[in-house]
C-alpha cells in the first residue's frame, strides 16, 4: 500500500479510487462516440443512397473528316473521361453522345462540334439511385467554336448543362431542346431555337435569362454585358419531324401525293422495288427514314417536300439578311459509288427552289454520300450543282449549315421568294435517317438590341 507522509511526520490516509466516477466517464464518452458514429454513418448512408452519383456514357463518333482528344487523332469514335481535351479540324465535325447506362443507355444529350472547334469535357454525371431526385450534370470548358446542342425530350430527371467559354462566359441549358452556341475572342452567343438557356457573364453575377426563339450575346470587350435579342425565323413548319412519329403504322403504304402533316412525301422508280419513307425513333429523336432496298438495280427516288407555315404559295425573305438551310442526317447505306455515274443520284440531296431578285426561278442543290469506288470515276458534283457533293462518314450523325444563303450568291441571284424546299434519296439503294430541316432567317446584327444585366 502507498503511503505519504507529511512535514509533521504523521501518515496521510491513502486516496481512494473514485470507480464510480470512472465509470460514468466512460460510459458517457461511449455513448458520445457511439452518437458521432451514427451521425456519421447516417451521413454517409444519406449520401451515398441519395447524393452519390456515377458517371455518365460519354462517346464521341466522328461525323467528317477528323478530330482530336488530347492530342492523339480519332478517326471514327473515342469513349471520353474526365478532363479529355477535344478538337476539330477546319472541316471536320463531330458529336459527344451522352447516354444513361441506368436507362438502357438512352440519349440525354447530343453535342456536335462543328469545324475549328475545342473544348474541355471535364465530366459528365447521374445520381447513382433512381430514387435521387439529383439531376443530370454535364460540364463542357474552355470552349471556343461552334456547337449545336440536343437535349432530349422527355428525360426521367431534370438536366443541368453547361458550357464555359476560354473567355469566362457560360451557358446553362436546363431543359429539352434545341441549340446553337459559338464563341470566340469577340464573344460568346447562344440561340435558343426551342428550350430554356441562363446566360452568365464572366463575373458570374450578370445573368440572363434567353427565352425559346431568342439570342443572348456576351461582348468580350464588356464581358459583363448581355445582350438579348430576337433570334432566328424558322420559316419551315415542323422542322424536327416530331408529329410525323404518329404515323408508324400508315407510313409503309403510303401512295404517292399523300401529304404527312408538314411534309409531303413521294416515291418514284423506273421499275419495282418502291421506296418508303418512315416516321420512326433514334436515339430519342423523331426522325423521317428513307429506305429503298430490295436489290434493286435502276434509279429509284424517294422526295419531301416541306410545306410553308404561311399559306402562300412561296415565302418572302427581302426583309432578311441572313438565311441558312440546316439539316441533320445519318446516311446509312447507299449502293452506287459517291452519287452514281451523272452524280445526280446522292444518297441524300437538299434543294431550295426559289425566285431571285429579277423574278427567275432558280434551283440550288447540295448533295451528301459516304462510299467512294475506287475502281470507277464518278463525278463530284451534278451538272446543276454548284458545290461538289460532300463526302461523311457511314452511319453518323451530321449537321450540314449551308452558311449565308443570301451571301452565297450575286447581287441578282441571290433569293427574295423561297418556292419550296426539298430533302431526298436517290440511287439504287439507299437508307438514309433524317431527324431536322430548318431554314433559318434573321438579322446579322440582332445582338445589339437589348442590353441586359
Amino acid at each position: 500500500m502507498n503511503q505519504t507522509v507529511t512535514s509533521a511526520g504523521e501518515i496521510a490516509a491513502p486516496r481512494r479510487f473514485d470507480s464510480q466516477r470512472l465509470a460514468w466517464g466512460v460510459v458517457l464518452l461511449s455513448f458520445a462516440l457511439f452518437c458521432v458514429m451514427c451521425v456519421i454513418a447516417g451521413l454517409g448512408v444519406n449520401y451515398f443512397l441519395f447524393q452519390s452519383v456515377v458517371p455518365l456514357d460519354v462517346t464521341m463518333r466522328v461525323g467528317r473528316g477528323s478530330s482530336g482528344v488530347n492530342g492523339q487523332f480519332v478517326a471514327t469514335r473515342r469513349d471520353l473521361t474526365n478532363s479529355d481535351e477535344l478538337v476539330t479540324a477546319a472541316q471536320s465535325q463531330a458529336v459527344i453522345f451522352f447516354r444513361d447506362p441506368y436507362q438502357e443507355n438512352r440519349l440525354i444529350a447530343m453535342v456536335t462540334l462543328k469545324g475549328n472547334t475545342e473544348l474541355a469535357y471535364r465530366r459528365a454525371l447521374r445520381p447513382r439511385f433512381e430514387w435521387s431526385s439529383s439531376s443530370y450534370l454535364v460540364e463542357l470548358e474552355a470552349f471556343t467554336g461552334d456547337l449545336d446542342i440536343f437535349i432530349g425530350p422527355e428525360l426521367p430527371r431534370e438536366i443541368l448543362l453547361s458550357v464555359r467559354s476560354v473567355q469566362g462566359g457560360r451557358v446553362y441549358f436546363n431543359a429539352a431542346g434545341h441549340y446553337l452556341v459559338d464563341a470566340s475572342e469577340e464573344r460568346m452567343r447562344v440561340v435558343n431555337l426551342d428550350g430554356d438557356v441562363v446566360l452568365i457573364a464572366s463575373d458570374e453575377q450578370t445573368t440572363r435569362h434567353i427565352p425559346a426563339g431568342s439570342l443572348g450575346v456576351i461582348g468580350m470587350e464588356d464581358a459583363n454585358e448581355i445582350t438579348v435579342a430576337d433570334g432566328y425565323v424558322n420559316l419551315l413548319a415542323n422542322p424536327h419531324l416530331d408529329e410525323a412519329s404518329a404515323n408508324t403504322a400508315q407510313s409503309s403504304n403510303i401512295m404517292t401525293g399523300d401529304l404527312l402533316l408538314s411534309w409531303a412525301c413521294t416515291n418514284t422508280q423506273e421499275e419495282l422495288p418502291r421506296g418508303d419513307y418512315l416516321s420512326e425513333l433514334e436515339d430519342g429523336r423523331p426522325i423521317l427514314r428513307l429506305v429503298r432496298g430490295g436489290e434493286a438495280t435502276k434509279n429509284g427516288e424517294t422526295r419531301c417536300q416541306a410545306r410553308a407555315i404561311n399559306p402562300t404559295d412561296s415565302i418572302d425573305v427581302g426583309g432578311y439578311d441572313y438565311l441558312v438551310l440546316r439539316a441533320t442526317f445519318k446516311i446509312n447505306y447507299q449502293s452506287l459509288s459517291v452519287c452514281g455515274q451523272a452524280g445526280s443520284e446522292c444518297p441524300l440531296t437538299v434543294r431550295i427552289d426559289y425566285l431571285d431578285t429579277e423574278g427567275r426561278g432558280q434551283r440550288w442543290f447540295h448533295g451528301f454520300y459516304y462510299y467512294v469506288d475506287p475502281q470507277r470515276q464518278v463525278p463530284l458534283r451534278c451538272d446543276s450543282c454548284t458545290l461538289e457533293h460532300e463526302q461523311v462518314l457511314e452511319k453518323s450523325w451530321y449537321t450540314y449549315d449551308t452558311g449565308n444563303l443570301l451571301a452565297l450568291f450575286g447581287a441578282n441571284a441571290r433569293p427574295r421568294q423561297i418556292v419550296s424546299v426539298y430533302f431526298y434519296a436517290s440511287g439504287h439503294q439507299y437508307d438514309v435517317s433524317v431527324s431536322d430541316v430548318s431554314l433559318l432567317a434573321g438579322h446579322l446584327n440582332n445582338g445589339e438590341t437589348e442590353t441586359g444585366g
